[in-house]
Order: C-alpha cells, then sequence, then structure tokens
C-alpha cells in the first residue's frame, strides 16, 4: 500500500513482549532486535510478564522504555489483564512477542486491546503437549509467526496446525568481530592449570538445555581418561541443585565447576577447549553461533537447528541422538583420546568460511521489513505515519 513521503513523519510505535529478561539466548536476541529496530526508526517499548532482569540494561542504555508486569508462570492470567490495560495506554501499531507465555499473552491481549497487527516470535522447537494445544487454541488470534530457524518452522506448523504463508524464517545474529575481540578469561582465575583439557557447557541449567545428561556422560568417563580434564558449567537454573547432588553423590567436586552466570562467558569459551550442548530441543543456539565465532570445537545433540547453527563445518563427527548419554560419553572419549576429530570445526580453518550467514543486521532488517510491510496493510494509510527506512 502507497503511503506518502509526507505522511512517513511519525514512527510506528512496536510493543515487544517476553517472558523474562534473564540472561539467555532468546532473550539476547530480543535485546539486540528491540535496538536494531529503534535505530532504524521504531518507536519501540519493551514489556517482561516477570520480572526486568538483567537484560533491561543495555535496553534502558539504548533509551528503550523498559516496564515488567510482575506476574507468575504461564497460567497467572493477571499478565493478560495487565498486559491489555498496558496496550491500551500505549496503543502500539504492532506486537512482537518472544517465547511461549508471552505470544500466548500478547495475542489475546492484543486483540482484546485492538492492536492492529500481532506478531510471535517462536525460538524453540517445542514438542510438548499443553504448548501445541495452548498454541493451537490461539494462533488464530497472530497476524503471523517469525521462526528462528527453518527446522523449528517446520515443527511449529505440523504440531500447532500454522499455514505455511503464515511463517516466516529469520536466522539469528553473531557479533564475529566483537567475539574475535574478546580476550580469554585467565584460566588461572577459573581455579584451571594450562595442562587442562577444559569442557564447558554454557547455557540455562533447564531440563530442554540437559546439563545433566552432560554431567552423567562425564561421570561415566574412566578415571584415567578424566585426567586433567575440568568441567566447567555456565549459567543458572532450577537443575542447579541436581547437579550439585550429583557432583557431590559423584565425588567430582575437584574436576566439576558451577560458576553460575557470567559476564565474561564468551571469555571462558575462549580459555575452554571444547563446547558441549546436550539440549533435548533447540531453536538456532546462540552459544553454537558464539563458539564458532570464537573457534571453539562442539560436540552437540543433533536437536532441531543445531545443523543449521553449524552449516558448512564437518559435523558428522561431533553430533549425536538428543537424549543418548551412551552415545555422548563415546564421543568425549573419542574426543579426548583424539582431540583432532575437532579439525574442520574451527572458525580460523581456511577451509571455513564462519558465520556469514548469522548477522544482527540482517535478522534486523528482515523484521523491520515484514513488521513495516503488516503494519502498512493493517493500518489505513492516513493512519500509517512513519520515518524513512535507514536500510
Amino acid at each position: 500500500m502507497a503511503t506518502s513521503e509526507k505522511q512517513r513523519t511519525e514512527p510506528l510505535r512496536l510493543t515487544m513482549v517476553i517472558t523474562e529478561l534473564d540472561i539467555g539466548g532468546a532473550e539476547k536476541a530480543f535485546v539486540q532486535i528491540a535496538i536494531g529496530l529503534k535505530n532504524l526508526g521504531w518507536e519501540v517499548e519493551v514489556l517482561s510478564l516477570r520480572n526486568r532482569g538483567p537484560l533491561s540494561e543495555p535496553l534502558k542504555t539504548a533509551r528503550i522504555p523498559v516496564d515488567a508486569l510482575n506476574c507468575g508462570g504461564f497460567w497467572d492470567f493477571r499478565s493478560i489483564i495487565r498486559l491489555r490495560r498496558h496496550l491500551k495506554q500505549f496503543a502500539p501499531h504492532a506486537i512482537l512477542s518472544f517465547l511461549h507465555q508471552a505470544n500466548i499473552a500478547g495475542r489475546i491481549a492484543g486483540r482484546i486491546a485492538g492492536v492492529p497487527v500481532i506478531v510471535s516470535g517462536i525460538r524453540v522447537a517445542d514438542r510438548r503437549l499443553s504448548l501445541a494445544i495452548t498454541e493451537r487454541l490461539t494462533a488464530h488470534l497472530a497476524d503471523h509467526f517469525v521462526a528462528v530457524s527453518n527446522s523449528v518452522a517446520e515443527t511449529h506448523r505440523k504440531y500447532c496446525g500454522i499455514a505455511f504463508n503464515r511463517m516466516s524464517v529469520i536466522l539469528n545474529g553473531v557479533d564475529v568481530d566483537s567475539i574475535r575481540m574478546t580476550p580469554a578469561t585467565s584460566r588461572d582465575s577459573l581455579g584451571l592449570s594450562s595442562d587442562d583439557t577444559v569442557l564447558l557447557f554454557a547455557g540455562r541449567l533447564t531440563a530442554q538445555k540437559a546439563p545433566l545428561d552432560l554431567l552423567r556422560a562425564y561421570s561415566e568417563l574412566s578415571t584415567e581418561t578424566r585426567k586433567n580434564v575440568k568441567l566447567l558449567f555456565v549459567g543458572e537454573g532450577p537443575l542447579r541443585s541436581a547437579l550439585e547432588n550429583l557432583i557431590h553423590r559423584e565425588q567430582l567436586s575437584d574436576c566439576v565447576r558451577l560458576l553460575g552466570w557470567r559476564a565474561d562467558a564468551v571469555g571462558i569459551m575462549k580459555a575452554a577447549d571444547l563446547l558441549v550442548l546436550p539440549s533435548h530441543w533447540e531453536g538456532l543456539p546462540n552459544v553454537l553461533l558464539e563458539a564458532r565465532a570464537a573457534g571453539l570445537p562442539v560436540i552437540a545433540a543433533s536437536a532441531d537447528g543445531v545443523r543449521e547453527a553449524m552449516s558448512g563445518l564437518d559435523t558428522e563427527a561431533c553430533l549425536y541422538p538428543a537424549g543418548d548419554v551412551d552415545c555422548l560419553k563415546k564421543l568425549l572419549e573419542e574426543y579426548l583420546h583424539s582431540p583432532q576429530m575437532a579439525a574442520g570445526q574451527n572458525c580460523d580453518s581456511p577451509q571455513v568460511v564462519p558465520c556469514k550467514e548469522f548477522t544482527w543486521s540482517d535478522a534486523i532488517r528482515q523484521y523491520h521489513q515484514l513488521l513495516t510491510r503488516l503494519c502498512e496493510s493493517a493500518i489505513p494509510p492516513a493512519n500509517v505515519r512513519k520515518r524513512n527506512s535507514k536500510i
């Protein structure tokens, strides 16, 4: 729909909704996209259904208003009531939500509040029945869906009954230059020696990410194989106590460390020898893109978007069926006996062109174009007043 240049004087208003702003791959992508869209002329506000969390800080620095609705888990229906009230006040032209609870609340509250365009961001290929049912019941309330990878799009369409023309795929980005300029964290500061082989898990300590699979596989390695092999967990989550109990039971406290959330997670990657991603389901795991940019070899469960995140690399020797602890143990043994198995994964290898298809500028441009098109189709011309594109 054509819009005259005189009409393009005011930005479109966008409310971005997420379940929470704690540190995680989806949350970090959400922040990147919010800041990028603001820089392209959108009037962006951010709402967290739960608390503000640490990732509210970069949004505030970018002068993006952040508010928290202080609601609880999925069945806390106050999120819909509070979100509807807020949307009535802000009157956005569009909603872009990330993660399941925010997607459901955003669709229902958005329709009640009369928001013209509602877009749901699908970040993981979650096959749980409870998710499929609630998605199917509310899918008609969304105008469009954005999946983070082709495998996520295929799974969500299949399990949740989404028509092909209502789903787009926009890949995550990774800041290769920033990661490559980040110095490695000192091994001394982590209580490690230069002789140690360091295995790293980085992510939420949740059932989805399956950190217990990795700890079990590690604990089953022979004492000789584990000699001078340290396992680090970077992240927090509800499985921390279960990990602590298993570490204590298997007497692994001298070689397994739970580091919690770390601001220097990329630096720790650069101090490690191998990243292990044992997730049972995924979207397009940012941690694999970051590992590629850091030149860190990977062993990963072949869950959903993992192969897409590792495109261009020799993955046959480093992927295993999700949930297969015995297979993970075998791959760890092969790596520890022959580290050269990771050859071809290192991003500095001349035969690998790292991460060129994963850029934040491309992702943000695609969100900008999609949201602009949907708004221009849904809103009468007299009400569509936006700044000229900065692309």
